[in-house]
């Protein structure tokens, strides 16, 4: 049994990619490193091998404005699978809590979500005359209305949800989740790095806005996924 008067033990669980440090463009690698700073932390983070992710892809692939794209990571089989390996790997660990990038399980102890985007916003962005949504290629609204119930009942059992930013906390208000709940740890942009992003994000606030959703439609992003 854990000793309570010692600090924390966490656990960390992402979708790792097949080079790890390179998942979700480096953010939970990163956020790994900086809590292992602090406290004890223990990856349990899920690894699908190249073979299966191959066969998932595969499976999920659907044809959308002109291009073939996959939709696996959103398929109730490989969320089941996700949530199945992640909950084995919990139970193997001594951990106080964990913290999930994305919202992978619902677990038998304390877990809070680390997000940056969520299915009531992408579903607000639905275009029925395209049958998509802008980055989301190849999903249905009958894919994303599945995915937001399902994510609303993992948000609903989570100690807490973890957001990248106050227009995320405030959509997740708006779709009904507990203010308390909700804490923003934007990051801090520091140095050469910091600056160049806060440049890029000005001329991107300086650009007119996109007139066509199409050319988009066609550049499969999933910012909220793991690897």
């Amino acid at each position: 049994m854990h000793d309570a008067t010692a600090a924390p033990v966490l656990g960390f669980a992402a979708t790792w990619a097949p080079q790890p440090e390179t998942t979700w463009s480096g953010t939970p690698w990163s956020l790994l490193q900086a809590l292992r700073d602090r406290t004890e932390v223990i990856d349990l983070g899920v690894h699908p091998s190249r073979a299966r992710r191959a066969a998932f892809k595969g499976a999920y692939v659907r044809r959308q404005g002109g291009r073939f794209v996959t939709t696996y990571k959103h398929a109730p089989r490989y969320r089941a699978w996700i949530e199945t390996s992640l909950r084995r790997a919990v139970a193997d660990r001594p951990v106080d809590a964990v913290i999930e990038i994305g919202d992978l399980a619902v677990l038998d102890r304390p877990f809070l979500l680390y997000q940056d985007l969520c299915y009531d916003a992408v579903l607000d962005a639905f275009d029925d005359d395209v049958g998509a949504a802008l980055h989301f290629p190849g999903l249905s609204r009958d894919d994303l209305e599945r995915g937001r119930d399902r994510q609303l009942q993992v948000y609903d059992a989570a100690s807490g949800i973890l957001t990248m930013s106050r227009w995320l906390a405030d959509r997740l208000v708006v779709a009904g989740v507990a203010p308390a709940k909700i804490h923003v740890v934007a990051a801090r942009d520091r140095g050469a790095d910091g600056e160049a992003r806060r440049r890029r994000r000005d001329r991107r606030r300086r650009s007119p806005p996109r007139t066509a959703a199409a050319p988009a439609l066609r550049r499969p992003r999933l910012p909220h996924e793991g690897g």
